[in-house]
């Protein structure tokens, strides 16, 4: 369930927006995943049609779903793609205002491009361009909210990126990614991605653009302690002996030095160390019917040695669950003072 691995026996259903005459995202999405579906959507009829062709001509017609859809209508149509919720959504927008943005931003450029611009005029023109699009994208996902578990876009323009993370903020969205693709030595494209999920992703992916202002960036999921004193096995009674006496749901692999941990509140603070002094000997209460789902708080700990030569030891704790970074700050502190006090 918390892996950052690819799972190759999940389903996965997503929706291309504006897939183009092309398809290519579908058709390389279900080349790569063969229990992947996808259902892509276009205003333009003649994109639809070659996009359909090509769906054929790859055999994978019961796998992509190809609806033309209308300026007017939702970006995100459930409803007319006949399910209640999907995996994933992914857009490349329209990039540019209006045509003449398009002319004046291909004259900037010193060198012509290696490879032809193949997008009609409704993939690369927009009112508003790809801030307004995306902008659109957003008040769509803060209705539909947890039916689609990751929303994502593509950005052509750097600019773009601090309006879109602003107008997440702005509406309370804390769990985002941002990253850089960079393509050769000439072009450079950034994505975007949200949920109103508590799944945190790593982050490698959700803090994967350094060339973005730090106050733009996802709250870091992941703290380092390091430890000169004491070996990862030291370290390890230390860690499972304390928290398997405070959190409710906690799973240590000792072969791996690592472990998982699943809690409702901040059950290290005094107060509940207190109350549970005061009711059941200080013990997590006994519950084997507690779930990780049900939590609003999980983490993961895993320890490494420094160097070959050095005794020394590094704690590294990542956020896996939650929307309380206040929480998660909290959940480092005790875990830096136990070991510090070791």
């Amino acid at each position: 369930m918390y892996t950052d691995s690819y799972n190759p026996d999940r389903q996965i259903h997503g929706l291309d927006i504006g897939t183009g005459a092309s398809c290519i995202y579908p058709l390389l999405g279900c080349a790569q995943r063969p229990l992947w579906r996808f259902t892509g959507t276009d205003i333009d009829d003649r994109s639809i049609t070659f996009a359909k062709t090509n769906v054929q001509i790859n055999g994978l017609q019961n796998r992509i779903q190809l609806i033309q859809t209308k300026p007017q209508k939702p970006l995100i149509p459930l409803d007319e793609i006949g399910c209640h919720s999907l995996d994933f959504t992914l857009c490349n927008p329209p990039f540019y205002t209006s045509a003449q943005d398009l002319i004046f931003s291909a004259s900037l450029k010193q060198r012509s491009p290696f490879t032809a611009c193949t997008g009609s005029e409704t993939e690369m023109v927009c009112e508003g361009g790809e801030v307004s699009f995306v902008s659109r994208m957003i008040d769509e996902s803060l209705q539909v909210r947890n039916r689609v578990q990751w929303y994502t876009s593509m950005l052509g323009k750097f600019s773009s990126l601090s309006k879109v993370i602003e107008q997440l903020k702005e509406n309370e969205v804390d769990n985002y990614a941002v990253t850089e693709f960079v393509q050769g030595s000439k072009t450079r494209r950034w994505a975007v991605a949200w949920s109103f999920d508590d799944k945190r992703p790593s982050m490698i992916v959700s803090r994967g653009c350094g060339s973005l202002q730090k106050s733009l960036l996802p709250f870091p999921a992941e703290q380092t302690i390091t430890i000169n004193a004491h070996d990862k096995a030291t370290i390890a009674t230390r860690l499972h002996s304390t928290l398997s006496g405070l959190i409710p749901i906690w799973n240590w692999e000792s072969k791996l030095f690592a472990g998982i941990g699943f809690c409702d509140k901040a059950v290290w603070s005094r107060a509940s160390r207190r109350r549970r002094s005061d009711t059941n000997d200080g013990k997590p209460t006994a519950n084997s019917e507690l779930l990780p789902k049900d939590m609003s708080f999980g983490f993961k700990i895993s320890l490494e040695t420094l160097d070959a030569k050095s005794e020394g030891s590094k704690v590294i704790v990542r956020w896996l669950k939650g929307h309380d970074s206040v929480l998660f700050e909290s959940f480092c502190g005790m875990i830096r003072r136990m070991i510090q006090d070791m």
